[in-house]
């Protein structure tokens, strides 16, 4: 798959050689013998320093269009012990799609590359979703009511919001989330993924669409993609990366998840509108 976007080829597994030569394809690389750490090695100055794909070798049919589209490299870290070396060809601020094997131990990893995760392992077709472009619509916007004296105020969040797969597939439908006949009789915020503005506009602009007054967005998390900011090297520079996609996306809160740390590492965020 990390050779198909730099060779504009297609992969065929070996037992359809022969199907693919009789529609006239040709081989132009065989990559049996080789190993995703040979090919990182051979090729690496060839691929993509912006995104890089993580993706377990039996999901054979997700997301990998979207990472030859992108051109970049795909690799799966079983062990945990070559993903931080394979982060350190993407340039700050990077995005990783896909999916570890563990979540803590991938978000630390790629927060501690100054990069973030989209989880998006099972997600299908967003080569063409990506392409599918639209004009997003405005969100519904209703004034809350005013705050009185000694009143305490409860915000209800629906988490997940960075989860690109789920927010493209079952939570669209599911009667328990997004399709559920209760949803606009009572105010409700749901967190949701503002990479969604270039991944998947139409996906994006179909909740802003559907959504009541009583709906409301906020990005999540922690900002253009998934990570603990507590781990990031430079939290101000990952702000100012999230900021054009939150204009993109038209929300202005963001939802934070942290691992270690304590509220100050929200102060980069914090410091801007």
């Amino acid at each position: 798959t990390s050779l198909c976007g730099h060779l504009k080829a297609v992969a065929v597994e070996e037992s359809l050689i022969e199907s693919a030569r009789r529609f006239g394809f040709n081989m132009i690389a065989d990559a049996r013998l080789l190993t995703q750490q040979q090919v990182f090695d051979q090729y690496k100055t060839r691929f993509s320093k912006e995104v890089m794909v993580e993706l377990d070798w039996r999901k054979h049919m997700y997301l990998r269009d979207f990472a030859v589209v992108k051109n970049a490299f795909v690799f799966w870290d079983e062990n945990n012990q070559s993903r931080a070396a394979y982060l350190k060809h993407l340039t700050p601020n990077s995005l990783v799609y896909g999916f570890g094997p563990d979540e803590l131990t991938w978000v630390c990893d790629i927060s501690k590359a100054q990069s973030a995760g989209i989880p998006a392992d099972w997600s299908l077709n967003l080569s063409v979703m990506a392409r599918l472009k639209t004009d997003i619509s405005n969100r519904p916007s209703a004034a809350p009511d005013p705050v009185q004296e000694g009143q305490r105020v409860v915000c209800f969040v629906m988490s997940d919001g960075d989860n690109i797969q789920w927010l493209a597939g079952g939570f669209v439908n599911s009667p328990g989330f997004w399709a559920s006949k209760h949803r606009g009789s009572f105010n409700m915020t749901w967190e949701m993924a503002p990479i969604l503005a270039e991944a998947a506009p139409r996906v994006l602009d179909y909740f802003y669409r559907d959504a009541s007054l009583k709906d409301d967005f906020v990005a999540g998390s922690s900002g253009v993609g998934y990570c603990f900011p507590h781990y990031l090297p430079d939290r101000k520079s990952f702000v100012e990366r999230t900021i054009p996609y939150l204009t993109k996306s038209r929300m202005s809160i963001v939802s934070i998840l942290n691992a270690e740390g304590d509220m100050a590492d929200s102060k980069e965020f914090l410091d801007r509108p």
